[in-house]
């Protein structure tokens, strides 16, 4: 895989990731009156499992 698929895999998880952290997080806020900590955690969760798999995809394909 070229480095634009991977930067392409990146973004997209980025991305998608962040936006179901977004919508899901401020429902579950919502509803348990917590607001806007599980979003921020979810975000987070996001970013740096991105971030993870980036780093663990290109060290194995060097």
């Amino acid at each position: 895989m070229n480095g634009y698929h991977k930067a392409t895999r990146f973004v997209t998880r980025i991305v998608v990731g962040s936006i179901f952290a977004i919508f899901f997080g401020k429902w579950v806020d919502e509803q348990l009156h917590t607001t806007p900590w599980i979003m921020i955690a979810l975000l987070l969760y996001v970013l740096f499992g991105s971030l993870y798999l980036l780093i663990r995809e290109t060290s194995k394909n060097g």
